[in-house]
């Protein structure tokens, strides 16, 4: 959605893939957006956290595109 502000809320369920090495962890809105954290700049459990809602959102493993 687009506001005034510039904000904008994706849900969980609408990323379509993730992916994650040692150094970082990646959400893709679509096959060409990614956002990219730094796992050295975001605590260990946010990222378990993401990675939980993700699972749960239907997407079980890393690097697999959502059906």
């Amino acid at each position: 959605s687009v506001f005034p502000s510039g904000q904008s809320r994706r849900r969980w369920a609408d990323m379509v893939k993730w992916d994650e090495d040692e150094r970082v962890f990646v959400v893709h809105q679509n096959r060409l957006l990614g956002f990219i954290i730094p796992k050295d700049q975001v605590p260990e459990a946010a990222i378990a956290d993401m990675r939980g809602l993700l699972i749960a959102s239907g997407l079980p493993y890393r690097g697999k595109l959502r059906q």
